[in-house]
């Protein structure tokens, strides 16, 4: 390691012992040396210029001696030297959460989304959610590294729209990117909040230590994330997992597009709304099926008809998600998919294994509400904000 340009090798080395700490927690000069097979000298110069620029802290003693009698000085990696925002947007509620370079959270801010408004008032919304966040944190503008929004359908880079997304009125135009640059920092990252979902669940929920997972949504409407082998899998034009346009029968099959999918028509939140205003509800549950699995547990037979619609139809999206995909688990999040994974696992394993070679585990999200993917939005704002510091050492 100790070869080449003194300019060029103190930048690698300094990189080298950051990365180190923040892969291995708190060190001592001495394990550096070790662990890096470095000289003591190169590691003490070096360590003394990152503790200058505040990359670096001192957290203590050790517990054991050194070889000289002392204890060793232990150093880390300084996750305050900036934070991060991740924001959550599945069009009912908007949260928002601060956290350290190591997606740490500190502070949380959330909001319910008012779906007789414009896209104006999500933006709004947006916004004043991360000033509230900043403030309720104390995170001065000037520490804000990154900010990472998950937003319910995709922000197509070519056209600069937001599309797929038919519940919100002119969310379409909403130029979320440019504007949260110009409200806030330049480093943002815009990405599916399910895409978000399956991240967050990886890093922190019920599909940690797996390569390939499937993480299903089903809240208003219905989309999955996926990683494979290990990387988030986006497709060509970042459509992967757009599971709510799946056709499961031939008399779904449309003359043209329409932003409402196929099977989002058969079963989605609009379409459980009806069904709980069908069955006397007064419709205060908006989009949850909670309500019509109360009420079909108390013998409502309408309700009890649109349920056994609902579980068929969802099952038939697993069984042919599942062939195609091949996933070590499957997660069901958002609030339908919770319950109806509550409720009826039993039914579905035993329905899905009926029809695949192999029957992945299916669970249930670690999260409620979207808390899944505001932990992805976490890590992958921490992820891009020590990117950037990497970059600024070497």
């Amino acid at each position: 390691m100790e070869t080449g340009k003194p300019e060029v090798l103190s930048q690698i080395n300094r990189a080298a012992i950051v990365k180190l700490l923040k892969q291995q927690g708190n060190l001592s000069r001495a394990d550096l040396t070790r662990m890096l097979n470095m000289s003591f000298p190169s590691v003490s110069s070096n360590v003394k210029q990152l503790l200058e620029e505040e990359y670096i802290i001192e957290i203590g003693e050790s517990a054991g001696k050194n070889g000289l009698g002392r204890r060793s000085v232990l150093l880390g990696f300084n996750e305050k030297r900036g934070y991060v925002v991740g924001v959550c947007f599945n069009i009912s509620t908007i949260i928002a959460a601060s956290a350290d370079l190591l997606g740490n959270p500190i502070d949380i801010v959330e909001k319910r989304m008012d779906l007789t408004k414009d896209g104006e008032h999500a933006y709004a919304l947006i916004r004043d959610s991360v000033k509230e966040v900043l403030l309720k944190s104390h995170i001065p503008l000037e520490q804000l590294e990154c900010i990472s929004i998950g937003i319910p359908g995709i922000f197509d880079e070519n056209s600069r729209k937001n599309r797929f997304v038919p519940y919100l009125t002119s969310w379409e135009d909403i130029q979320i990117e440019d504007r949260l640059k110009k409200d806030f920092i330049d480093n943002v990252i815009i990405d599916n909040v399910v895409n978000f979902g399956v991240i967050g669940e990886r890093w922190r929920g019920n599909a940690q230590n797996y390569r390939n997972i499937m993480y299903v949504e089903y809240d208003v409407g219905m989309s999955a994330g996926l990683i494979i082998n290990g990387e988030l899998y986006q497709g060509a034009r970042h459509l992967a997992g757009e599971i709510g346009y799946m056709v499961l029968e031939p008399s779904q099959m449309a003359r043209s597009f329409s932003n409402e999918g196929a099977l989002e028509e058969l079963i989605s939140g609009i379409v459980l709304k009806k069904a709980m205003q069908d069955t006397g509800c007064p419709g205060e549950e908006l989009f949850d099926i909670g309500v019509l699995i109360a009420l079909g547990k108390e013998g409502n037979q309408k309700a009890m008809e649109v349920l056994d619609k609902v579980i068929d139809s969802f099952t038939a999206m697993l069984i042919n998600s599942i062939v195609v995909i091949n996933p070590e688990i499957v997660i069901l999040s958002g609030t339908n998919g919770m319950h109806i994974g509550i409720n009826y696992m039993e039914r579905i394993r035993k329905n899905v294994e009926a029809h695949v070679p192999f029957l992945p585990e299916i669970n249930i999200s670690k999260f409620s509400g979207n808390k899944a993917g505001l932990y992805g939005a976490l890590n992958m704002s921490a992820m891009h904000a020590i990117s950037n510091i990497d970059n600024e050492i070497i």
